[in-house]
């Protein structure tokens, strides 16, 4: 029978008849495609003329069918009605099919194109549509060149250049100055500017030059506007009209959009940066600035003004547009700032005053667009996509609570439109309407069984809206099928943005519990729709929690990928994984290589409460990819400082859009980077900072690229090398009235207020400290080098700023005060610097570490405003760090830690080698370089250059206690709340986080439940803390599988050095420090005090390698009444332990020793006794190979200061085995034997009151001569005394109880010992004078006694094997004024040239020979074999007078055998710093 059937949509059905008599049934298929007839077919072509919202609009012109030839033309196929439908186009003679009504088309030239196109489907074709595209070519590549510096009313010459003039072009030109603009058209062109004077067609050459007088002087903004029909281009120019010339003065923004048609595009949740740049010319003194900051919005389509400009500079705080920093180069646009969406034009106004009274006006604008967000919709907690539930269970849905728009206020409400709610089972299709959109009416509440969609959807009533409309919904599973996944789909609207999500939901029977899945603070998950997008180049953290109070018992995680219709684990895994089974888990990076690209990811855990129940939830992700490397360039790769390099990155790509280039260098040996700059520019510019002179002054370059998604991928580019240079040096130590030069430069940088300028300045100027310190530490280098230092002192002395030329030593000094000088001045300049993002901090603490990596060059003041620099990143640093990836934190982290650790340094180096005369010109408050060179004069012995008895003041020195106190407790502070950023975003029992610097401090940050924390060993470094268990710890108020973090560190010197109580710690300690945090219920970080607990915890604490007690080998000197052989040493320190360590000559010969305090011990009266090696020795005697110890713990000896003595007797038990070890004793030794003794004492650092204590620690019998071991009952940081005292034989003891008959054999070797040393003393008295001969100033001996200009002459011979000469050496030396005759060598009281000699000559000539130029040198060959050859190094000659220095670099044998066979050398001056 027939059956009548209505179909709604086109589409493809499938229709199902069943016929069935109670007995059976049969069923059937039929499939029907229903295709709709095409209606009111139109084509025209459009184009897209503003990135900004990506719209298609007609064409220009009559016809509206102009278009630039720089753009692609979209051919847009429109009609009323139709179904599966193919487009056709006729484009250029060729024919395109697509079932796209879009066709894009991008033409090459300009001129007229005949374009058709028709639609078809099985009904027929439509008409064919004809119509011309006309394609004009863009006006681009203006730029104007001033031609040079004019006077008002003097001719002004300006070039300009038009790289295209394309087609059909006007140019209008306004000079800025308010005289009439000047406008060109194109032959067909109406003038459109009436009150501007037309200069006739537009038929301007490639470079023109036109000629405009300016009746005032001034700054002006000529302007250069092109226009045609589809493109315009201006181009504006400052132009400087003055009779001073002050340089050019600029300003312009930081990677600028570049124009309105294409602004930088950002949302309401961004903190907007933008950065000017200025630059002031350098050549006029600046008197100062006054910098303002305007917006304007802009109408989107035309870019005109919408309204009068708001002036931000100044507005009153309570004003909603207030801007804290509008009145600095750098204006900061904070979140949700009150501005609506839309085109905004933000300018920088900067008046600039020079001290000669020009003032110039400069402007800079930049344009942003800030466009809608998103709405990221939630509907349950966390990053949840699958959940399962149990039959009956209420589903709580809270997308109106948990929803975000992130153009809102996350701390206030978040306020929606409209919620709607949809649910279907897995499978099924969304009913939809007309056009294939969604269907958003309501599916009936009421079950029908004649409904066709009985049975189908969440609730039986077929798939669809639910009728509910709410910000929470609490959904009923009661009517659900268990054993079936539903997919319930939550669209948000507000204004015209909306946001989808999905959840899917698997039915159990039985109340199963409901984990929810959370991506961890730190890892980067970005919500898309139905799957969240993570970052592969970063570690991952994960976390589960139970949202109805479930009682959970276990966790399980699974990581699963696609394939087909199944999923799998990637093999390996588990490898890269930690707390599988536990609430949170950690995935290494590395993971993500085990994943095809383009994979669905699974993250699936399963929650087992106590009733056995499981609940199942799952995370599906996908991985970003990370920025495709291009090609990158470095030209040139060698160079001096100062010099730029060229970083040119190409045809990087990346889906998402690349953000940011980052450039770095850092060397070999170290992983601290020094940023060069960032921003979104591919191809920079720069002059990076000189290379390490002990890696060959080579740096590795890299750029670090990250896209939108915040994914990243580092490149090293290559190597380059950057060298000192002697002008380099000049430039940074010139004077000029009695100061730096530098400070100049400093303070227009200051001014200029460019973070990046600034920096760069302050890597370039710190590495050439840097350099010329590990120059002047090296002794040799500084006796045959000339430093600034040296130069500085001459010309302060020159200007009459001191009474005597400086000393060597003092010159060292100098040197070194010079550059803690330029290190101050650089540390104000650094303070200027920007702080407000993770970009900033990497930027600035590159260079903090750079400018402190010399820690015997930062002077107090310094020291505490790089303290409060120092403050400042790690607070920033601190409130980033929870929104920012865990692997910034961590590559931020370490380059503050190394700039921290500097400044610890710093500060313990600023109490072991002050420098006097930079505390005493700081102490004064007031002066310039030169008081720093008189003071260097009065603070500095002439001879060893350490400080001058009685010079320094005692207020001076308290100045400097005081300082490096407060400066101690700063750096505390700011190196815990680094510690604890470093551990923020860590999940429980990831591995932990480890970092280490160059000047001796390690870190380490864990995250763990407290057994797992407690109880164990901690190793830091070359020490470690044996910690019991959490209960010993701090009592039961932690349970064991609470969360907690450890900190733990290590410094292998004392900072706190300044106190008088430090006179107990060891210069070369280590320091180990210990804290334990857990989390209230806030989640904030909690201290877990330590103190006066009930089990110790033993600190190893590892001595420095460099100071290992020496072993004192004796022959036995036996008193004649207790036969003992007797030691003493003393101790001068309280609670302190002793260790005495024996080594005898023979492995069988065993020792009882004795120990007393004050009186030398005998068999009746000791204060301890050992035997050693027996089973009667002490519990503290430790047995290693033939060295026997033993020890006296810091109890024993208590306030017991003074005289210790040992006395030792040999035993002999001749097999008795007798316990009784005095019978044993034989009162005669049979060998020799060697003895060591160290005390040992364990402090801690009270910071409360800023001294070393010893309370509540002891000294563990485990201590030795590597370790000090202590035992204590609470954590701080922990150091160690460590004193080697000398343990000589106490012969006024022995002698005054032996006489010389009975010891004859004592007294002999005694005189004869004697005798040997007084013979060795006359020898080394008299080798000593040959050496003084050795190191005088041989004149030479054809010197004339009427000459009076003096040169010195110092030659060094190289060490190569027969390097040195017998033959006599000649030269000639030449000049720009004169030469010398030939000169000869000679000294006739001593040998010269020999192998790694340096000899010194004076050379006499009658006048001055000027700058020299080079020098020719040669000798006879007159020695007799091996000593006929000579191997030169070089020849440095200074002029007396002058103080001028020339090297002559030669490095070559002069021989007829080695080298190239030649006795005679030419070489040209060397510059050499």
């Amino acid at each position: 029978m027939p059956v009548s059937v209505g179909f709604q949509l086109p589409a493809t059905y499938d229709i199902y008849v069943i016929v069935t008599n109670g007995f059976s049934q049969e069923i059937y298929n039929v499939s029907v495609t229903l295709v709709e007839a095409i209606a009111n077919h139109t084509c025209s072509p459009m184009y897209r003329p503003l990135s900004i919202t990506g719209e298609l609009v007609p064409g220009k012109g009559g016809h509206s069918n102009i278009f630039p030839v720089d753009s692609p033309v979209y051919f847009v196929h429109t009609i009323d009605a139709g179904s599966d439908v193919d487009y056709l186009y006729g484009v250029e003679g060729s024919e395109t099919l697509l079932q796209e009504p879009v066709m894009s088309y991008q033409f090459t030239q300009p001129g007229r194109y005949h374009v058709y196109c028709y639609a078809d489907n099985v009904f027929g074709t439509t008409p064919q549509v004809d119509f011309d595209v006309i394609l004009y070519g863009n006006i681009k590549g203006i730029t104007v060149t001033d031609l040079g510096l004019t006077q008002a009313d003097q001719p002004r010459s300006i070039q300009i250049d038009i790289t295209d003039l394309g087609s059909n072009s006007s140019l209008m030109i306004d000079y800025g100055d308010g005289s009439n603009t000047s406008v060109y058209t194109c032959q067909s062109c109406d003038n459109p500017y009436p009150d501007a004077l037309w200069e006739g067609t537009l038929d301007f050459a490639t470079t023109s030059i036109i000629n405009h007088i300016y009746t005032t002087n001034g700054s002006f903004y000529i302007s250069l506007y092109g226009w045609n029909l589809v493109s315009d281009y201006e181009v504006v120019t400052l132009i400087i009209v003055s009779a001073y010339y002050c340089g050019q003065p600029s300003l312009t923004i930081r990677n600028r959009s570049p124009s309105w048609r294409e602004p930088r595009r950002v949302h309401r949740k961004d903190n907007v940066v933008i950065e000017a740049v200025t630059k002031l010319g350098h050549v006029c003194q600046v008197d100062h600035v006054i910098r303002t900051w305007d917006i304007q919005q802009l109408n989107v389509s035309s870019g005109d003004d919408l309204f009068e400009d708001i002036l931000l500079t100044d507005l009153p705080e309570d004003n909603a547009m207030f801007v804290s920093n509008a009145d600095t180069s750098e204006i900061r646009i904070p979140p949700f700032y009150a501005i609506s969406y839309g085109l905004f034009r933000f300018t920088h106004r900067v008046k600039v005053v020079y001290t000669n009274g020009e003032i110039f006006h400069l402007r800079a604008e930049e344009y942003v667009y800030l466009e809608p967000s998103d709405i990221d919709v939630i509907i349950v907690p966390g990053q949840t996509t699958l959940i399962t539930k149990g039959r009956g269970q209420l589903l709580l849905l809270q997308p109106g609570v948990l929803s975000v728009d992130p153009d809102q206020d996350p701390a206030g409400p978040q306020i929606f439109d409209k919620i709607k709610f949809f649910c279907r089972r897995v499978g099924e299709p969304w009913p939809l309407v007309y056009g294939g959109f969604l269907d958003e009416n309501p599916i009936p509440d009421d079950i029908d069984p004649q409904n066709p969609l009985y049975g189908t959807g969440c609730f039986r009533t077929g798939p669809g809206r639910l009728d509910y409309i709410s910000s929470t919904y609490n959904l009923d599973t009661v009517g659900m099928t268990a054993e079936v996944t539903y997919e319930i789909m939550v669209v948000i609207t507000k204004d015209t943005r909306e946001g989808r999500a999905t959840l899917l939901v698997k039915i159990e029977e039985g109340d199963v519990p409901e984990p929810s899945i959370t991506c961890n603070a730190g890892t980067t998950c970005r919500h898309n729709f139905d799957v969240q997008i993570i970052n592969p180049t970063s570690d991952f953290r994960i976390e589960v929690d139970c949202q109805d109070d479930c009682d959970i018992q276990s966790y399980e995680w699974t990581l699963t990928i696609k394939s087909g219709n199944d999923l799998i684990e990637p093999v390996g895994w588990r490898d890269y994984a930690t707390g599988i089974s536990t609430s949170s888990m950690f995935l290494g990076r590395d993971v993500f290589s085990l994943i095809p690209e383009g994979s669905e990811i699974y993250f699936i855990v399963e929650a087992t409460d106590t009733n056995g129940d499981v609940g199942v939830s799952q995370m599906k992700a996908t991985l970003n990819p990370p920025p495709v490397p291009g090609d990158c360039t470095i030209t040139p790769n060698n160079i001096a400082v100062f010099e730029t390099i060229t970083i040119q990155c190409s045809d990087w790509t990346d889906d998402d859009g690349i953000v940011q280039y980052e450039f770095y260098v850092e060397s070999s040996s170290s992983s601290i980077i020094k940023v060069l700059t960032f921003g979104n520019s591919p191809s920079v510019t720069v002059a990076p900072p000189v290379g390490l002179a002990t890696e060959d002054f080579v740096w590795n370059v890299a750029v670090r690229v990250t896209d939108s998604l915040d994914a990243t991928t580092t490149h090293v580019m290559g190597q380059i090398t950057v060298s000192l240079s002697e002008d380099a040096t000049r430039q940074l130590f010139s004077i000029t009235n009695d100061d730096l030069d530098r400070g100049t430069l400093y303070d227009e940088l200051i001014i200029e207020d460019d973070s990046h300028a600034i920096n760069w300045q302050i890597l370039l100027d710190a590495s050439i400290l840097n350099e010329l310190n590990y120059l002047d530490s090296i002794p040799q280098l500084y006796t045959t080098t000339d430093t600034a230092a040296t130069t500085l002192s001459q010309n302060v002395t020159n200007q009459g700023t001191t009474t005597k030329p400086l000393s060597l030593a003092q010159q060292r000094e100098l040197a070194r005060v010079t550059r803690a000088y330029v290190r101050r001045d650089l540390t104000t300049l650094l303070s200027t610097s920007s702080m407000d993002s993770v970009a900033d901090i990497l930027l600035v603490s590159g260079s903090t570490s750079v400018l402190t990596s010399a820690t015997d060059e930062l002077s107090h003041q310094t020291l505490t405003a790089l303290g409060s620099i120092a403050e400042t990143m790690v607070s920033t640093y601190d409130e980033l760090a929870s929104s920012v990836d865990q692997n910034e934190v961590y590559r931020v982290g370490a380059n503050i830690l190394d700039s921290i650790t500097n400044l610890y340094k710093g500060s313990h180096d600023s109490i072991t080698t002050p420098m006097h005369a930079m505390d005493a010109f700081e102490a004064s408050g007031e002066g310039s370089y030169s008081n720093v060179i008189q003071l260097v004069e009065e603070t500095v012995d002439t001879t060893t250059g350490f400080d001058a008895a009685g010079t320094i003041s005692e207020n001076t020195l308290e100045m400097k206690r005081t300082q490096a106190s407060q400066l101690l407790r700063n750096l505390d502070e700011s190196f815990e709340k680094l510690e604890q950023t470093l551990a923020k975003n860590k999940v429980p029992r990831e591995p932990p986080y480890s970092l280490n610097t160059a000047n001796g401090i390690t870190l380490t940050v864990e995250r763990s439940i407290a057994a797992q924390l407690t109880n164990r060993q901690l190793t830091e470094g070359q020490g470690s803390f044996d910690v019991p268990s959490i209960n010993d710890l701090v009592g039961s108020g932690i349970g064991v599988n609470d969360v907690m973090d450890v900190m733990r560190h290590s410094m292998d010197f004392n900072p706190y050095n300044f106190d008088s109580t430090s006179e107990r710690i060891s210069e070369d300690t280590h320091l180990m420090g210990l804290s334990y945090y857990t989390r209230d219920a806030g989640n904030n970080l909690l201290h877990l005090p330590v103190q006066q607990i009930s089990r110790d915890i033993t600190i190893k604490i590892p001595r420095p390698t460099t100071q290992q007690p020496p072993w004192n080998h004796y022959t036995p000197v036996p008193h004649n009444d207790t036969g003992m052989s007797y030691h003493s040493f003393n101790i001068s320190q309280d609670n302190v332990s002793v260790t005495v360590e024996v080594k005898a000559d023979s492995p069988d010969i065993r020792y009882a020793v004795f120990i007393n305090y004050v009186i030398p011990p005998t068999v009746d009266e000791y204060a301890d006794v050992f035997v050693m090696p027996t089973s009667m020795r002490s519990p503290g005697t430790n047995e290693s190979s033939s060295v026997f110890s033993f020890f006296v713990n810091n109890t024993l000896i208590g306030n017991n200061r003074g005289k210790y003595y040992i006395g030792l007797m040999e035993i002999d038990d001749s097999g008795n085995h007798s316990n009784d070890y005095v019978r044993l004793m034989s009162g005669e030794f049979t060998s020799s034997y060697s003895l060591r003794t160290f005390t040992s004492g364990c402090s801690f650092w009270r910071k409360t009151d800023q001294i070393w204590s010893s309370g509540g620690c002891v000294v563990d019998v485990a201590t030795n001569h590597r370790y000090t071991c202590c035992l204590c009952n609470h954590l701080t940081s922990f150091a160690s005394t460590w004193i080697v005292p000398p343990t000589p034989l106490d012969f006024d003891y022995i002698f005054a109880n032996a006489d010389f008959k009975d010891n004859i054999t004592i007294y002999v070797t005694t005189i004869a010992i004697y005798l040997f040393f007084i013979i060795l003393f006359i020898w080394a008295r008299r080798a000593d004078n040959k050496d003084l001969m050795l190191l005088g100033v041989a004149p030479l001996p054809d010197n004339s006694p009427t000459d009076r200009y003096y040169y010195e002459i110092v030659v060094v011979t190289g060490h190569r094997r027969n390097a040195g000469t017998q033959s006599k050496v000649s030269f000639i030396a030449s000049g720009d004024q004169d030469e010398t005759q030939v000169r000869m060598f000679r000294d006739d009281r001593r040998k010269v040239f020999n192998r790694g000699s340096t000899d010194r000559f004076l050379m006499s000539v009658s006048k001055p020979l000027g700058t020299l130029n080079y020098m020719r040198i040669w000798h006879d060959n007159s020695g007799i074999g091996k000593h006929q050859s000579w191997y030169l190094n070089y020849i440095a000659i200074r002029d007396i007078q002058t103080k001028e220095r020339f090297y002559f670099i030669a490095n070559t044998w002069f021989s007829v055998i080695d080298g190239d066979g030649q006795a005679s050398f030419y070489t040209s001056l060397f510059s050499l710093i």
